[in-house]
């Protein structure tokens, strides 16, 4: 088959989520398989649905439609793919990101292929096979159909050429809406950017290892500086945030980095990028990061609670949390902490405490996700599948409770949840008000609109949850594990463990990728595994050493 147009589309979730769909923000992973098709001659658009209005003539005369698919998006995936196929079933649908990854048996109900993990160089090598008529059994990375059967070819090793500068040219109506609509609104636009792919930490909740490996990738340092000149220029925006998992992983190439953004003249009005609290040893590159325009970090915190820090296998502590707390509030940068809550030795008391301590030390923005896990055949992970409670994919967005904790009924954990993002914001909003810091109210009121939406949702699944929860608990609220039955899932889900599913499936023996992986720039040296990997890595200070 001739394969000329390619759209990908990033589907809007049928419950909203959080902040940064408030924001002009593009997803990132569409935006660099994107550009990676473009740079290979393929004629390509994004289309952000969440953002702008779609155009379906261009859609619907594509060759290939790639689907970029969160657990959230699911359903909205879903009816994309069904119009698509109802006008032409000859255009070849295709999906990507950490769902379909998780669970390609039953991404596979919608969708032709499945690329899984990395797509920046399985999908290219599955566009030329379709081209070519080349056997799909040899294309790394992806599940697909065959004769009645599900096929998963073995995993593609990690990509080690990250150095891909996005085409932000290529996302459908892109600067369609004036500077002076988007400030009237609230909004801003973000430029997402990568600097480093990866993380050297294995946290027991974390998707990003699974999809990304535990190691560390970074760009090149001039390749970097120059998109982020020719961003600022194309998007007429100096706000920035970096997905990097982890962008203080490699301390002496977070350096060199930002030095050479301070040489270059180059300071954010806005920037956020995730981290660990490990920064807080490093303020040389705290004072850096401020020097810079850096104004946020997103920390994954998890808890102030010593056991639940060892569930998670954090290798941090209660002490050195607040520490690091403590030492980053002493530069201008705010603290957008992350948490996790309801594990196995989580009560009602160690989770009001989060609110209270994160109050307390001076937690800028608040962020609590529930424990999830796939129903997958990776599964059981810190969720078995008898305790999961997934009413449906439209609340998998990690605010909405899915199983059965221990130590508190999954109602209560919900209400937890939503009071205490209640208690905090309250709590802020008056601190606003007393500092008359009206932009900082400005936004956060400008966000409220899309809280009670979410609200609304949240109480309606403590209701839900009510329901499935009766009889499972005793009077102390410990859950009855022996009245467990074998999950609560939407009926149409396929699940890989059942003896059915697993009679149909074919898998070939998984490429095991090494942990500790690395890729960085040439000129460096060795890291701390003796491996000739191009860049002597600095000791990470909190119990943990890339490689382990």
């Amino acid at each position: 088959m001739e394969i000329k147009r390619i759209s990908i589309i990033s589907s809007e979730p049928n419950i909203p989520v959080g902040g940064s769909y408030h924001d002009i923000m593009p997803v990132f992973g569409p935006l660099i398989i994107a550009t990676i098709l473009n740079n290979h001659g393929y004629e390509v658009k994004v289309f952000e649905e969440r953002l702008y209005p779609m155009d379906w003539d261009f859609i619907l005369s594509s060759d290939v439609v790639g689907l970029y698919t969160m657990t959230c998006t699911v359903r909205r995936v879903m009816q994309h793919s069904a119009r698509i196929k109802a006008h032409n079933p000859d255009i070849v649908t295709i999906t990507g990101g950490t769902h379909p990854s998780e669970m390609p048996e039953d991404t596979l109900r919608f969708c032709d292929y499945v690329v899984r993990k990395e797509g920046d160089v399985t999908l290219l090598d599955l566009l030329d096979a379709l081209q070519t008529g080349r056997d799909l059994s040899t294309v790394q990375g992806i599940s697909y159909k065959m004769g009645g059967k599900i096929i998963h070819n073995e995993d593609r090793p990690f990509v080690e050429d990250i150095d891909v500068p996005l085409d932000m040219s290529l996302i459908h109506l892109f600067k369609s809406d004036p500077p002076w609509k988007l400030k009237l609104m609230g909004s801003k636009v973000l430029n997402v950017i990568q600097a480093t792919r990866g993380c050297p930490f294995t946290c027991s909740f974390c998707y990003g290892i699974r999809q990304l490996g535990v190691g560390y990738r970074m760009r090149s340092i001039d390749s970097l500086i120059q998109e982020i000149k020719d961003r600022m220029a194309y998007s007429e925006s100096d706000k920035f945030l970096f997905v990097d998992n982890h962008f203080v992983a490699n301390p002496r190439y977070t350096r060199e980095l930002l030095l050479r953004m301070k040489e270059e003249g180059i300071r954010f009005s806005w920037c956020l990028v995730f981290t660990r609290i490990e920064v807080y040893k490093h303020e040389d590159i705290l004072k850096l990061m401020e020097d810079v325009g850096i104004t946020n970090l997103h920390i994954g915190l998890e808890s102030f609670n010593n056991a639940s820090l060892d569930y998670y296998n954090k290798h941090q502590s209660r002490d050195q949390v607040i520490e690091a707390l403590t030492t980053i509030k002493k530069y201008k940068l705010r603290i957008s902490g992350s948490f996790v809550l309801g594990t196995d030795v989580d009560t009602v008391k160690t989770t009001r405490e989060t609110v209270d301590v994160a109050l307390k030390y001076g937690v800028h923005n608040y962020i609590g996700f529930s424990l999830m896990e796939f129903p997958n055949l990776s599964s059981p992970g810190l969720v078995p599948y008898n305790r999961m409670v997934i009413r449906d994919y439209d609340y998998g967005n990690g605010t909405f409770v899915f199983y059965f904790p221990k130590n508190m009924r999954p109602s209560v954990l919900q209400r937890e949840m939503n009071n205490g993002m209640r208690r905090f914001y309250l709590h802020k909003i008056l601190d606003d008000i007393k500092e008359l810091n009206f932009h900082e109210l400005y936004y956060k009121l400008s966000h409220f609109p899309l809280f009670m939406s979410m609200s609304k949702h949240w109480k309606d699944h403590v209701h839900y949850l009510e329901k499935m929860e009766q009889g499972m608990y005793d009077d102390e609220d410990h859950l009855i594990e022996a009245k467990l039955g074998e999950g609560i899932f939407p009926p149409d889900t396929i699940r890989p463990w059942l003896p059915e599913v697993q009679a149909n499936v074919v898998h070939p023996p998984m490429m095991m990728i090494p942990t500790g992986q690395v890729r960085v720039p040439a000129g460096y040296g060795k890291n701390t595994a003796g491996r000739e990997t191009g860049i002597e890595l600095e000791p990470l200070p909190v119990m943990v050493q890339m490689g382990d």
